[in-house]
């Protein structure tokens, strides 16, 4: 949101007095990318957990199980090689996210709610 034509205005006279100076007056955006990769490498194990065969998204006939699995074997160092850039991990997140509400939605048409 704008405020006088500034960026984000109202949100730094908001936070006056609360965020630093030098982190409100600044142009660019902080880099957490690193973070992010490391985060998810670290997790790996665990989200590897989640695309195995005979997964639901695949009984579903959404997700190609012997690509999903090939993919992610891919994937998995070319986490941390990605430099300033988290797009891998973020399509992880995502891939997860999606399966979750696929796996909500089932759990309710298989109770007939809907």
């Amino acid at each position: 949101m704008q405020l006088a034509g500034i960026p984000r205005n109202l949100l730094r006279r908001a936070m006056a007095g609360v965020l630093p100076a030098a982190i409100a007056a600044r142009r660019w955006k902080g880099d957490f990318s690193l973070l992010v990769n490391t985060g998810m490498k670290q997790e790996f194990p665990l989200v590897s957990q989640y695309v195995r065969p005979g997964m639901l998204a695949s009984r579903l006939g959404y997700v190609k199980e012997d690509l999903a699995l090939q993919e992610l074997r891919r994937i998995k160092d070319l986490i941390l090689t990605s430099g300033n850039n988290c797009e891998i991990s973020w399509s992880i997140g995502g891939l997860l996210a999606w399966k979750s509400g696929c796996k909500s939605f089932t759990m309710i048409a298989e109770k007939g709610s809907i």
